[in-house]
């Protein structure tokens, strides 16, 4: 869709086609970026409904936090196409948690704004599949692929463990209907490409006659959806964004809020609300035993890849209510995240100086105008600078704590304070950073050209003077 003359030929086409009957369109865009894709679907001059954007199949790119789902109008969702190898197998797992990874990312993807798309076979958790030959895979785009490497030296077996990932093939495999001849999917004596062979395993006869498999697991939440305006209307918004192992938000509506938690690693995930839930909220979830009773919990406890949703009726003041506590607590994980990084640059500026003013006062030692009053002076205000330095540090650590404990507080009463204390913290930070810059220039002249020492000692001097207040030295060496 970025091909020169495209835009005049859709344009063109939506005029002779369907442009003024009801029907609804979708645009494969690869090549549009984010911003651009907007264009496309615009109400007024867009040339389709919605598209496929692939930034979604990007997710673990930093792209994706800063993409404004709500410009798409009605954004595609998918997870898997034609030109995609199978989701389970590139981003999770296909063994141990396979039933379990691909709830979870059904569930994360199904449950957001927009219109969701399943591709074929992506229903029963079909894999990429392992066939040992580069000729067994038919995309003429592999096969080259394969050429090239192999005469720049690569080996069959290194190329094909690539193909296994990324190759596209791993979509096109015949859809799995059951254990019979060709997995059920043609009567021919061989397919146009071969059968993934675990379709004895996996297959749709299977999966329908057992209620939590993943087929079943896809009919409920496309229920889910259908009963559940929230779901349709609802505004989405990202939770727990510092997280580094739940992907949560919610669906907010004019009486309804769901909450769609869900754990994407494969390691027990432990995490805190600002919201109580309760058991009798509980619509969904992929685990096979119970979830034990609870009532306004807010502390949670995630098995690998478990999914929960959860639906919430409000009056409208509860819902504001809601709000305030939510952007209480939005603020208050970035400061806790601002703090805490403003803290270790902070601790590596220390580090900085100190490297600096050790390697000066080895050159000082090896002056031959330094006195030897001098040198101890040096050390002495050394000394002291490294002291005073790593007492500020801790009670910087100290007043850090503080802040993050009674940040709540602060963001209740006096939002406008907090910017001005993290506007402190910044400039004090820029400021140390140009200091130790500048000091560190100073020392690089001075290797550079050892009998210069001296001739930069004053500007050494006053760059100290201000990273320490009133060094000792400086009064006898002005």
């Amino acid at each position: 869709m970025n091909v020169e003359g495209i835009e005049k030929f859709l344009t063109e086409f939506k005029r002779e086609t369907y442009g003024n009957r009801d029907v609804v369109t979708v645009g494969e865009a690869n090549g549009v970026s984010a911003d651009q894709a907007v264009h496309w679907v615009d109400e007024e001059k867009g040339k389709f409904h919605m598209i496929f954007q692939f930034e979604a199949t990007n997710l673990w790119e930093k792209a994706l936090g800063s993409l404004n789902v709500s410009a798409y109008k009605r954004n595609a969702l998918f997870l898997e196409n034609h030109d995609k190898p199978r989701i389970i197998s590139t981003w999770g797992n296909d063994k141990e948690y396979w039933r379990d990874y691909a709830t979870a990312f059904a569930t994360v993807y199904m449950l957001m704004m927009g219109t969701p798309f399943i591709y074929q076979g992506q229903e029963i958790g079909m894999i990429n599949v392992r066939f040992p030959s580069i000729t067994d895979y038919p995309d003429v785009a592999a096969r080259n692929f394969y050429n090239l490497e192999l005469a720049k030296g690569i080996k069959h077996n290194e190329f094909m463990e690539i193909i296994y990932m990324i190759g596209r093939d791993n979509a096109r495999t015949p859809m799995q209907w059951d254990d019979s001849l060709n997995a059920g999917f043609s009567t021919a004596e061989q397919t146009w490409i071969g059968i993934n062979p675990n379709y004895v395993h996996i297959n749709v006869a299977q999966q329908e006659k057992d209620e939590h498999s993943i087929l079943n697991f896809y009919k409920c939440l496309i229920c889910l959806r259908k009963d559940n305006d929230v779901f349709i209307y609802g505004i989405y918004d990202l939770i727990l964004s510092n997280h580094k192992q739940i992907y949560g938000y919610t669906r907010t509506s004019d009486t309804k809020r769901a909450y769609i938690l869900t754990n994407l690693t494969d390691r027990i995930a432990e995490f805190t609300l600002y919201q109580g839930l309760s058991s009798s909220q509980l619509v969904l979830t992929n685990l096979l035993e119970p979830i034990p009773e609870h009532k306004d919990e807010k502390s949670f406890k995630f098995h690998p890849y478990e999914i929960r949703v959860y639906i919430i009726d409000y009056h409208e003041e509860e819902l504001h209510h809601l709000e305030e506590k939510k952007h209480a607590t939005d603020q208050s994980e970035n400061i806790q995240s601002t703090l805490s990084t403003e803290s270790k640059e902070k601790d590596e500026l220390i580090k900085r100086q100190q490297i600096v003013l050790e390697k000066f006062e080895d050159m000082s030692h090896n002056s031959l105008h330094q006195t030897e009053q001098s040198q101890k002076d040096i050390i002495s205000t050394l000394t002291e600078t490294t002291a005073k330095t790593l007492s500020e540090t801790q009670t910087s650590k100290h007043k850090l704590t503080s802040e993050i404990i009674d940040q709540e507080k602060i963001i209740s009463s006096d939002s406008s304070k907090i910017d001005l204390e993290n506007e402190s913290i910044y400039k004090k930070r820029e400021r140390q950073r140009s200091l130790i810059l500048n000091l560190e220039n100073i020392l690089s002249v001075v290797q550079n050209n050892p009998s210069s020492f001296d001739q930069h000692r004053r500007s050494f001097s006053t760059l100290i003077s201000q990273t320490s207040r009133k060094p000792s030295f400086i009064s006898h060496h002005p």
